[in-house]
């Protein structure tokens, strides 16, 4: 039986782990980290708005200003940033972004917020050209949602516009991707709603009605401050344009915004919970390789034996069963890794699909040669 526990523990690490990913747990059984899911009521409501009708009504903090690139006369009722070459990207030998326009965030609570900008006329031709929003703590932490002209990018018609999430975290960067089809909108509304940690990211054409793209983890929930920026990135030869900002705003969330289900759900897999039982490929085992699981707002530490496991996780509650994808900042996870889960009462379970590639289980149970992992788990009570 030991040899078969060992055996199954090193197919779990080849699978769903690299080495690289693996570090002394830090007291699993700790909660705090799940307790700093964000508030369900807000420590205080606000709402700031810049409409740049001829002057700045915000308190701006422009990051490194460049007078002769950004007007509020150029084009009446809009703030104009001339874009020129500059990026912030892994902060390399190049010149900085310029006229990055910073509100210091109103709240030093992670209490959450809305962030919204509207962009006008904004014509991407070359390579790079891309103006939005942007969240920022320093020059190696930030989180950027810009429209942007990609050619790493091809559509049916060649390269393309695309939504480009971009985080920053201590000089390393992941990008998502989101395909506009066509020309870029005359007039688009950019979004980001912050939910602690969680950042969803939506667009508009008529500034009632966004499709939601995604949501990503970045930050601590607090950044200290969100803004808009406009440049032509790292492209040296690349025509300077107008990004041309109608309004900008800032605002608390809404009670409908502070229970989205997903933010819900994320709170209801908060805190430790213990392993149970344990199947790999039909076969069970007394001994679990793994102990412990502790979900916090948008990462889980998985625990086997004396190591831990720190992964992100998104879920899609859309989906029956209700599923879970673990990744990793960075790669330090081969690849995704999808899995469904139920709760009943205080147990948790979760079916794991181990090989890369393959879709999350639509059944809870495990079968020869099958490369599913199956755990239950019981929530650790606090005492």
């Amino acid at each position: 039986m030991l040899r078969k526990v060992k055996m199954v523990t090193a197919l779990v690490v080849v699978c769903l782990f690299t080495s690289r990913a693996w570090s002394e747990p830090q007291n699993p059984d700790d909660t705090t980290a799940a307790a700093q899911t964000a508030p369900s009521a807000q420590a205080a409501d606000f709402r700031m708005l810049d409409e740049f009708d001829g002057k700045l009504t915000l308190d701006w903090k422009p990051l490194r200003p460049d007078p002769s690139h950004f007007s509020l006369t150029k084009h009446p009722g809009k703030l104009a940033i001339t874009t020129q070459f500059g990026s912030m990207h892994m902060k390399r030998d190049r010149p900085q972004t310029k006229n990055v326009f910073l509100l210091d965030n109103p709240s030093s609570e992670r209490t959450g917020f809305v962030a919204t900008v509207c962009l006008e006329s904004f014509e991407p031709t070359t390579n790079w050209h891309q103006a939005g929003l942007m969240l920022f703590d320093d020059e190696d932490n930030y989180l950027k949602f810009v429209v942007e002209l990609n050619n790493h990018t091809e559509h049916a018609t060649g390269v393309g516009p695309i939504f480009n999430l971009l985080r920053e975290v201590d000089g390393g960067s992941s990008i998502t991707k989101t395909l506009i089809e066509g020309e870029v909108p005359g007039k688009l509304w950019l979004r980001l709603t912050t939910r602690g940690s969680h950042h969803e990211y939506a667009t508009s054409t008529d500034g009632e009605t966004f499709t939601v793209h995604g949501e990503l983890p970045w930050g601590d929930g607090s950044p200290k401050q969100i803004g808009l920026m406009a440049t032509n990135g790292s492209n040296v030869d690349a025509k300077e344009i107008d990004a041309q900002f109608d309004s900008f705003e800032l605002r608390s969330l809404t009670p409908t915004e502070l229970n989205e289900p997903r933010f819900v759900e994320r709170g209801k897999l908060a805190g430790p919970w213990k392993v149970k039982s344990c199947q790999i490929s039909g076969k069970s085992f007394e001994d679990a390789p793994l102990s412990r699981f502790v979900f916090a707002e948008s990462k889980v530490t998985i625990v086997e034996k004396e190591r831990a496991l720190e992964a992100e996780y998104t879920l899609d509650i859309s989906k029956e069963p209700k599923q879970l994808t673990l990744s990793s900042f960075l790669g330090q996870m081969s690849g995704q890794v999808r899995a469904s889960y139920f709760f009943e009462g205080d147990a948790l379970s979760i079916c794991f699909a181990l090989r890369p590639g393959a879709e999350a289980p639509d059944e809870f149970e495990t079968k020869k040669g099958d490369g599913r992992l199956l755990v239950t788990l019981e929530r650790v009570q606090e005492e």
